[in-house]
């Protein structure tokens, strides 16, 4: 099989949340070509579903590294660190992806909801304002909720 192979199997695997068997696939898509960024991404995504962070964080480093402007990957990253309640690096990964794209409503309020984590009560209200205003649902009761 081609490295391609591997990962389509792989991003079909994490979708029916068969995360072990994405990881497989991906790690065997990367083992054929480590140069791409796209399964290190999706083995990350499985691996934060399997909650093993540390691991999924590294292989989102890698991603990025491979590809600077991986906008999945940094939110992906910065989700993993928001997770790990490192606040101030996840809100870092959260502007990335929002300079990278800023209409990404759900970067908006998962920054928002890092703001607020650290008291900026201000800044986690714009943020929310935002992503409601972009479209993301749950975004306006999840406002109401730290108002």
């Amino acid at each position: 099989m081609l490295s391609e192979d591997y990962l389509k199997r792989g991003i079909k695997l994490l979708l029916e949340n068969d995360f072990v068997g994405a990881v497989i696939a991906c790690s065997e898509a990367i083992e054929l070509d480590p140069h791409r960024s796209e399964p290190y991404h999706c083995r990350g995504a499985a691996k934060f579903n399997l909650k093993e962070y540390d691991a999924a964080m590294k292989d989102f480093d890698k991603a990025i590294e491979i590809d600077p402007y991986y906008e999945e990957a940094y939110y992906y990253r910065g989700n993993t660190k928001y997770n790990l309640k490192n606040y101030m690096d996840a809100i870092r990964d959260y502007d990335k992806v929002i300079e990278l794209n800023p209409r990404n409503a759900k970067a908006f309020c998962n920054r928002g909801l890092a703001k607020n984590h650290l008291k900026d009560k201000e800044g986690a209200v714009d943020d929310l304002e935002q992503a409601g205003k972009f479209g993301l649902s749950g975004a306006f009761d999840l406002l109401k909720k730290i108002m």
